[in-house]
Protein backbone atom coordinates (compact mmCIF):
# COMPACT_ATOMS: atom_id res chain seq x y z
CA UNK A 1 0.00 0.00 0.00
CA UNK A 2 1.15 3.37 -0.93
CA UNK A 3 1.84 5.55 1.66
CA UNK A 4 0.03 8.45 3.14
CA UNK A 5 0.21 11.87 1.79
CA UNK A 6 -0.99 14.94 4.07
CA UNK A 7 -3.97 16.82 2.24
CA UNK A 8 -3.32 20.60 1.62
CA UNK A 9 -3.34 22.43 4.73
CA UNK A 10 -6.14 24.28 5.82
CA UNK A 11 -5.51 24.99 9.61
CA UNK A 12 -9.17 25.62 10.81
CA UNK A 13 -12.95 25.00 9.27
CA UNK A 14 -14.49 27.46 7.28
CA UNK A 15 -17.69 28.95 8.50
CA UNK A 16 -20.24 26.09 7.88
CA UNK A 17 -22.32 27.28 4.83
CA UNK A 18 -26.27 28.15 5.07
CA UNK A 19 -28.25 25.17 4.02
CA UNK A 20 -32.15 24.83 2.92
CA UNK A 21 -31.77 20.83 3.62
CA UNK A 22 -29.13 19.55 5.71
CA UNK A 23 -28.23 16.29 6.46
CA UNK A 24 -28.05 15.62 10.48
CA UNK A 25 -28.08 11.65 10.82
CA UNK A 26 -27.35 9.50 7.80
CA UNK A 27 -30.50 9.47 5.63
CA UNK A 28 -32.30 12.57 7.94
CA UNK A 29 -32.17 15.95 7.96
CA UNK A 30 -33.06 19.14 8.99
CA UNK A 31 -35.74 21.82 6.91
CA UNK A 32 -34.31 25.23 6.90
CA UNK A 33 -36.37 26.34 4.63
CA UNK A 34 -39.66 24.74 4.19
CA UNK A 35 -40.10 25.97 0.37
CA UNK A 36 -38.16 22.10 0.02
CA UNK A 37 -41.51 20.57 0.74
CA UNK A 38 -42.87 20.72 -2.47
CA UNK A 39 -40.05 18.41 -3.73
CA UNK A 40 -39.35 16.23 -0.65
CA UNK A 41 -42.46 15.42 -0.83
CA UNK A 42 -43.43 11.54 -1.34
CA UNK A 43 -39.63 10.75 -0.86
CA UNK A 44 -39.57 10.09 2.85
CA UNK A 45 -41.36 10.99 6.31
CA UNK A 46 -41.93 14.63 7.44
CA UNK A 47 -41.95 15.02 11.27
CA UNK A 48 -41.68 19.19 11.74
CA UNK A 49 -38.70 20.23 10.37
CA UNK A 50 -37.18 16.56 10.09
CA UNK A 51 -37.66 14.49 7.10
CA UNK A 52 -36.16 11.03 6.26
CA UNK A 53 -35.56 9.45 2.99
CA UNK A 54 -36.92 6.26 2.64
CA UNK A 55 -37.08 6.09 -1.26
CA UNK A 56 -33.72 4.72 -2.96
CA UNK A 57 -33.95 7.94 -5.13
CA UNK A 58 -31.14 9.63 -2.78
CA UNK A 59 -29.03 11.84 -5.72
CA UNK A 60 -31.99 11.93 -8.03
CA UNK A 61 -33.63 13.61 -5.03
CA UNK A 62 -30.48 16.04 -4.26
CA UNK A 63 -30.05 16.64 -7.93
CA UNK A 64 -33.52 17.66 -8.12
CA UNK A 65 -33.04 20.15 -4.89
CA UNK A 66 -29.58 21.64 -6.45
CA UNK A 67 -31.41 22.38 -9.76
CA UNK A 68 -34.00 24.19 -8.11
CA UNK A 69 -31.32 26.37 -6.02
CA UNK A 70 -31.80 25.13 -2.83
CA UNK A 71 -28.52 24.42 -0.93
CA UNK A 72 -27.90 21.06 0.45
CA UNK A 73 -25.11 19.67 2.62
CA UNK A 74 -24.85 16.02 3.12
CA UNK A 75 -22.83 14.49 5.31
CA UNK A 76 -20.20 13.28 2.62
CA UNK A 77 -19.82 17.77 1.88
CA UNK A 78 -19.55 17.64 6.01
CA UNK A 79 -16.41 15.53 5.84
CA UNK A 80 -14.99 17.76 2.96
CA UNK A 81 -15.46 20.70 5.42
CA UNK A 82 -13.21 19.56 8.39
CA UNK A 83 -10.06 20.86 9.59
CA UNK A 84 -7.27 19.03 7.35
CA UNK A 85 -3.49 17.90 8.65
CA UNK A 86 -0.71 20.96 7.67
CA UNK A 87 2.06 19.14 5.96
CA UNK A 88 4.19 17.98 9.12
CA UNK A 89 8.06 16.79 9.09
CA UNK A 90 9.07 13.15 10.90
CA UNK A 91 9.85 13.54 14.07
CA UNK A 92 12.02 11.13 16.32
CA UNK A 93 10.47 8.59 18.89
CA UNK A 94 10.97 8.72 22.37
CA UNK A 95 14.65 7.84 23.77
CA UNK A 96 14.92 7.22 27.25
CA UNK A 97 18.59 7.42 26.94
CA UNK A 98 18.82 11.10 25.86
CA UNK A 99 21.09 14.21 27.17
CA UNK A 100 20.05 16.61 25.15
CA UNK A 101 16.76 18.71 24.23
CA UNK A 102 15.95 19.07 28.26
CA UNK A 103 13.63 21.94 28.94
CA UNK A 104 12.98 23.01 32.64
CA UNK A 105 9.58 22.80 33.94
CA UNK A 106 7.55 24.21 37.07
CA UNK A 107 6.16 22.01 39.93
CA UNK A 108 3.08 20.39 39.46
CA UNK A 109 2.97 20.85 35.44
CA UNK A 110 2.54 17.75 33.35
CA UNK A 111 3.74 16.80 30.24
CA UNK A 112 2.24 14.36 27.41
CA UNK A 113 3.71 14.07 23.73
CA UNK A 114 1.51 13.29 20.73
CA UNK A 115 2.53 9.54 20.38
CA UNK A 116 1.76 9.72 16.58
CA UNK A 117 3.13 6.10 16.45
CA UNK A 118 0.07 4.91 18.38
CA UNK A 119 -2.55 8.19 18.29
CA UNK A 120 -2.77 9.17 21.66
CA UNK A 121 -1.12 11.75 24.08
CA UNK A 122 1.97 9.61 26.10
CA UNK A 123 2.87 10.59 29.37
CA UNK A 124 6.70 12.26 29.68
CA UNK A 125 8.26 12.00 32.48
CA UNK A 126 10.60 14.15 34.55
CA UNK A 127 14.17 13.75 34.70
CA UNK A 128 15.80 13.40 38.30
CA UNK A 129 15.88 16.77 39.24
CA UNK A 130 19.10 18.99 39.58
CA UNK A 131 21.04 19.65 42.22
CA UNK A 132 19.74 22.99 42.61
CA UNK A 133 16.26 21.37 42.79
CA UNK A 134 15.42 22.36 39.48
CA UNK A 135 13.03 19.63 37.11
CA UNK A 136 13.41 19.00 33.73
CA UNK A 137 11.79 16.62 30.59
CA UNK A 138 13.17 15.62 27.88
CA UNK A 139 11.88 17.30 24.55
CA UNK A 140 12.54 16.80 20.34
CA UNK A 141 12.01 19.36 18.61
CA UNK A 142 9.40 18.90 16.31
CA UNK A 143 6.86 17.05 19.16
CA UNK A 144 3.42 17.94 19.91
CA UNK A 145 2.95 18.15 23.48
CA UNK A 146 0.71 19.42 25.89
CA UNK A 147 0.99 21.01 29.51
CA UNK A 148 -1.38 20.58 32.24
CA UNK A 149 -0.55 22.94 35.52
CA UNK A 150 -1.82 20.98 38.58
CA UNK A 151 -5.81 20.11 37.62
CA UNK A 152 -6.10 23.15 35.50
CA UNK A 153 -6.68 23.48 31.59
CA UNK A 154 -3.92 22.32 29.24
CA UNK A 155 -2.16 24.33 27.00
CA UNK A 156 -0.38 23.04 24.19
CA UNK A 157 3.10 23.56 21.81
CA UNK A 158 4.89 22.16 19.11
CA UNK A 159 8.78 21.92 20.35
CA UNK A 160 11.14 24.10 18.37
CA UNK A 161 14.70 25.00 18.06
CA UNK A 162 17.33 22.85 18.14
CA UNK A 163 18.21 20.05 21.11
CA UNK A 164 20.64 22.41 23.06
CA UNK A 165 18.41 24.96 22.92
CA UNK A 166 14.57 23.89 22.87
CA UNK A 167 11.59 26.48 22.27
CA UNK A 168 7.84 25.74 23.22
CA UNK A 169 5.67 27.42 20.46
CA UNK A 170 2.06 27.84 21.28
CA UNK A 171 -1.01 25.78 19.38
CA UNK A 172 -4.61 25.52 19.76
CA UNK A 173 -5.93 22.05 20.74
CA UNK A 174 -6.79 21.57 17.40
CA UNK A 175 -4.35 22.94 15.79
CA UNK A 176 -1.90 20.36 18.12
CA UNK A 177 -4.04 17.03 17.33
CA UNK A 178 -4.11 18.20 13.22
CA UNK A 179 0.26 18.64 13.67
CA UNK A 180 0.13 15.04 15.70
CA UNK A 181 -1.47 13.59 12.97
CA UNK A 182 0.20 15.03 10.31
CA UNK A 183 3.55 13.30 11.66
CA UNK A 184 1.40 10.10 11.67
CA UNK A 185 1.51 10.40 8.07
CA UNK A 186 4.48 10.40 8.01
CA UNK A 187 5.01 6.38 9.59
CA UNK A 188 4.57 3.45 8.00
CA UNK A 189 0.80 2.33 7.79
CA UNK A 190 -0.52 1.36 10.37
CA UNK A 191 -4.72 0.99 10.13
CA UNK A 192 -6.75 0.78 13.27
CA UNK A 193 -8.54 -2.30 14.22
CA UNK A 194 -11.94 -1.75 14.96
CA UNK A 195 -14.65 -4.41 16.01
CA UNK A 196 -17.53 -5.90 14.38
CA UNK A 197 -20.30 -7.09 17.05
CA UNK A 198 -23.99 -7.18 16.92
CA UNK A 199 -24.71 -4.19 17.67
CA UNK A 200 -22.83 -2.69 14.32
CA UNK A 201 -19.01 -1.79 14.77
CA UNK A 202 -17.40 -0.39 17.76
CA UNK A 203 -14.38 1.97 17.01
CA UNK A 204 -11.50 2.88 19.54
CA UNK A 205 -11.43 5.74 21.32
CA UNK A 206 -9.32 8.94 19.51
CA UNK A 207 -8.51 11.80 20.98
CA UNK A 208 -10.05 14.04 17.49
CA UNK A 209 -10.41 17.39 17.11
CA UNK A 210 -13.62 19.26 17.91
CA UNK A 211 -15.02 19.59 14.65
CA UNK A 212 -13.89 15.51 13.67
CA UNK A 213 -16.09 14.89 17.16
CA UNK A 214 -18.90 17.00 16.51
CA UNK A 215 -19.36 15.37 13.12
CA UNK A 216 -19.01 11.79 14.69
CA UNK A 217 -21.79 12.18 16.84
CA UNK A 218 -23.75 12.78 13.59
CA UNK A 219 -22.90 9.67 11.93
CA UNK A 220 -21.95 6.73 15.05
CA UNK A 221 -23.50 6.81 18.67
CA UNK A 222 -20.79 7.72 21.35
CA UNK A 223 -20.25 4.82 23.83
CA UNK A 224 -18.06 3.49 26.38
CA UNK A 225 -15.53 2.19 24.63
CA UNK A 226 -15.45 4.75 21.43
CA UNK A 227 -17.83 5.10 18.77
CA UNK A 228 -20.82 2.79 17.62
CA UNK A 229 -21.62 2.86 14.15
CA UNK A 230 -23.82 0.54 12.00
CA UNK A 231 -23.46 -0.95 8.87
CA UNK A 232 -25.15 2.17 6.57
CA UNK A 233 -22.97 4.77 8.75
CA UNK A 234 -19.38 3.07 8.65
CA UNK A 235 -18.05 4.15 4.81
CA UNK A 236 -18.89 8.09 6.07
CA UNK A 237 -16.64 6.74 9.29
CA UNK A 238 -14.17 5.29 7.26
CA UNK A 239 -14.10 8.61 5.63
CA UNK A 240 -13.73 11.01 9.27
CA UNK A 241 -10.74 9.27 10.02
CA UNK A 242 -9.25 8.83 6.58
CA UNK A 243 -9.02 13.12 6.75
CA UNK A 244 -6.86 12.31 9.47
CA UNK A 245 -4.79 9.52 7.95
CA UNK A 246 -6.50 6.55 10.34
CA UNK A 247 -7.76 3.98 8.24
CA UNK A 248 -9.71 1.49 9.34
CA UNK A 249 -9.67 -2.33 8.92
CA UNK A 250 -12.09 -4.75 10.50
CA UNK A 251 -11.46 -7.27 13.37
CA UNK A 252 -12.45 -11.07 12.76
CA UNK A 253 -14.44 -11.70 14.59
CA UNK A 254 -13.17 -15.09 17.35
CA UNK A 255 -14.57 -18.00 16.28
Amino acid sequence: MPPRKARPNRKTAPPRPSSDFEEIRPQVFFIHNPAVRQIIKGEGTIDGTRFELTSWRREGLLGRLESHGFRVLTLETQIELLPEPPHADEVEPPDPAATRGVHSIRRGDRYSFFDAWHYRWAAIAPLPPTADGQTHVHLVPGWVVRRRQGRGNASYYQVGGQPDHITLLPLDATDALLHGYAQAMNLPHRPLSISHIEAGYLLPPLELPTAYTTLLKRIAEPVQAGWLVDEQALPLARQVYACIGVALTITPPHE
